[in-house]
């Protein structure tokens, strides 16, 4: 029966002591820096992983991983694209007339303008905010065409001429200025 009582005794020394009062204490802060460290990295992933681009797209919304504004950035895109399709040889013609289709599409999505179709979009937006909507179809209708398989090859007037009409269209929407 003593040795019961000495035990407890001993057992309560020892876990009002000093030193396990540290330890704990320790083990408490590194378990608290462990989880914040854990947290920052889950939202790090989360958002390189894209998951918030539909909300991005929808509300035109950016995080603090990118301070670009969302106008400078569109800016930046089209000029890339058509850098690069002055830069290019010439049989890449298809490939950023095709570019340059998506970005108009994707431009008038984050305006709002939702549909199934390129002209379901433009039929949102009415003419009086693009004056060159049937010039817009046409360039698509060429494009669709060669996704499809109907066209093989998109001659280099041809594209550059869809370039120029989608330039005019992304200065009309107020999305590029005069590069």
């Amino acid at each position: 029966m003593d040795n019961i009582l000495t035990f407890f005794e001993n057992l309560n020394d020892f876990l009002t002591s000093s030193e396990l009062l540290f330890f704990v204490g320790v083990l408490k802060f590194i378990a608290v820096f462990l989880t914040i460290i854990f947290l920052i990295r889950i939202m790090v992933l989360v958002m390189k992983s894209g998951y918030f681009n539909g909300v991005k797209k929808r509300y035109g919304w950016y995080f603090p991983g990118d301070m670009t504004p969302p106008r400078q950035r569109k800016k930046e895109i089209w000029r890339k694209i058509k850098n690069s399709f002055y830069k290019s040889n010439r049989g890449n013609n298809n490939l950023f007339a095709i570019d340059a289709d998506d970005f108009l599409i994707s431009v008038l999505s984050d305006l709002g303008l939702y549909g199934e179709t390129l002209e379901d979009q433009l039929q949102q937006l009415g003419p009086s905010k693009l004056r060159n909507t049937s010039e817009v179809m046409r360039a698509h209708t060429l494009i669709s065409g060669l996704r499809s398989g109907e066209d093989s090859f998109l001659s280099y007037d041809d594209a550059e001429r869809i370039i120029f009409i989608y330039e005019e269209a992304l200065k009309e929407l107020g999305i590029i200025d005069n590069l």
